[in-house]
């Protein structure tokens, strides 16, 4: 069961996502979740995952900045960043869907606002747990390889939560992507200066 109301998240909607992209949308789809729940059990507990990670990098782990010796942040800088990451990738996430949701009935096509919401969560679970890797240096590249497996889940999440894009799929799907690219981007921009910043 790839959800319950009783014990929220469990290791299957993990798995499911991480080795069955396919399959694991037919769950998904099939699932009466509301957009609070969804909120609750999924985009609190893995964003929270992913600002935590960030801020044991931070202020344990340490950076090398401009190729001198590793640097760490204070304990406050490293909480104020993880805190502001929290609250910027919800955000992300949340100005994402609606965006979305926008470009969908600007083609003419109207779906239940939940499905967008769906695609978008899901499909960020293995991104906000690739950021486990950004602890490590030495593998640091695999979150970035992560971040394009979530494409690829966007990818099989509209061809079966959106089936009726047709001939307009890959249009919507290349849209979906740079709006995802561009939010994103932006994001971790602010991130990226605040991280610099802290290390100073």
């Amino acid at each position: 069961m790839l959800y319950s109301k009783t014990n929220g998240i469990t290791i299957n909607i993990i798995t499911e996502i991480l080795l069955h992209p396919k399959k694991c949308w037919d769950n998904i789809e099939q699932k009466s979740l509301t957009k609070i729940e969804l909120f609750i059990f999924y985009v609190l507990p893995f964003v929270i995952f992913a600002s935590l990670m960030s801020f044991i990098r931070l202020t344990f782990v340490g950076i090398k900045h401009n190729f001198e010796h590793i640097k760490k942040a204070d304990l406050l800088s490293g909480l104020f960043y993880g805190v502001t990451e929290f609250v910027l990738l919800v955000f992300a996430m949340w100005i994402s869907i609606i965006l979305i949701n926008v470009t969908i009935e600007s083609f003419k096509f109207k779906y239940p606002s939940i499905l967008t919401y769906k695609l978008v969560v899901f499909a960020a679970i293995p991104a906000l747990l690739g950021e486990f890797f950004i602890l490590f240096p030495v593998v640091s590249f695999v979150s970035i390889i992560i971040y394009g497996y979530s494409l690829y889940l966007i990818y099989y999440g509209m061809k079966k939560m959106f089936k009726y894009l047709e001939e307009k799929f890959l249009s919507m799907f290349f849209i979906v992507v740079i709006i995802l690219i561009f939010i994103f981007k932006f994001i971790f921009g602010i991130l990226n200066t605040m991280f610099i910043n802290s290390l100073k």
